[in-house]
């Protein structure tokens, strides 16, 4: 089970997350992934991506939703430096309607911190399995 300070600081990334996402705060990648970090978005239709470079040219051409909201945070450690995340984000639609989904985060801790690895964007549609966490490659 992953420390307090840990839990903490890993919590405080994927809210960050958001914030610089929403914000198109793009200088600011950096602070969530480390250097040849992967964004895979490819169940909603976006070829994963590698490395800051790539992930930044993504983030500034993807069409990302008004806000993301994120829940029920589950940590599980690999090893003192290594932990997924499993957590459910909520966005909301041009219509009015949430729609549903989960992150499965490989996270690293870092001279800097805590960053993201590896971060999968899996949708939740009706009748799906919820998806299982990933492991490290």
């Amino acid at each position: 089970m992953p420390s307090i300070e840990d839990t903490l600081a890993v919590h405080a990334l994927i809210a960050e997350y958001s914030h610089i996402i929403d914000g198109r705060e793009w200088d600011e990648l950096p602070r969530l992934f480390t250097n040849d970090g992967i964004f895979d978005a490819s169940s909603v239709g976006y070829p994963p991506v590698e490395g800051m470079a790539a992930l930044r040219k993504h983030m500034e051409t993807a069409d990302h939703p008004i806000t993301h909201m994120v829940t029920n945070i589950v940590l599980k450690d690999i090893d003192a430096d290594t932990m997924t995340a499993a957590c459910l984000v909520l966005t909301p639609t041009a219509e009015g309607l949430m729609a549903p989904g989960d992150y499965r985060d490989i996270i690293v801790r870092t001279n800097d911190g805590w960053r993201f690895k590896k971060r999968v964007v899996l949708p939740r549609y009706h009748g799906d399995a919820i998806p299982r966490r990933p492991t490290p490659e």
